[in-house]
């Protein structure tokens, strides 16, 4: 998901794009108070980046260089990503402001609707 949000930036100049859903809730609740999504991420985000697994005497070690064969673009992880429909979103703006534009108006006609049921009860 990262690779291909770098990727639309670097064909469509964007100022901020933040990836994934997780990542935009992230946003807002940083913005509501940051003490809080500091303690959150202290609490669970480093563990959720470590394994219990020792790494074998004869695992890769790469600082150096890079290692033959561990040329993928996907990482072990993949499979745990979850596609996010408002990168979708982000990436096709024509849609993005139609999906806004049509639940705003939705939402005025219920809100029509809604005061001349109340109109008329009265």
């Amino acid at each position: 998901m990262v690779a291909d949000a770098i990727l639309y930036v670097a064909e469509h100049p964007t100022r901020d794009f933040i990836v994934g859903d997780v990542g935009k809730i992230l946003d807002v609740l940083q913005r509501l108070s940051p003490e809080l999504v500091d303690a959150i991420l202290l609490l669970i985000a480093f563990q959720g980046q470590k394994t219990d697994e020792p790494k074998s005497e004869d695992a890769p070690y790469n600082v150096f260089e890079p290692i033959q064969g561990y040329d993928k673009v996907e990482g072990d992880f993949g499979n745990l990503a979850v596609p996010s429909i408002t990168d979708w979103l982000d990436k096709n703006p024509p849609l993005k402001w139609g999906a806004i534009a049509a639940t705003t108006l939705g939402a005025a006609a219920l809100a029509v609707l809604a005061a001349q049921a109340s109109n008329n009860g009265s």
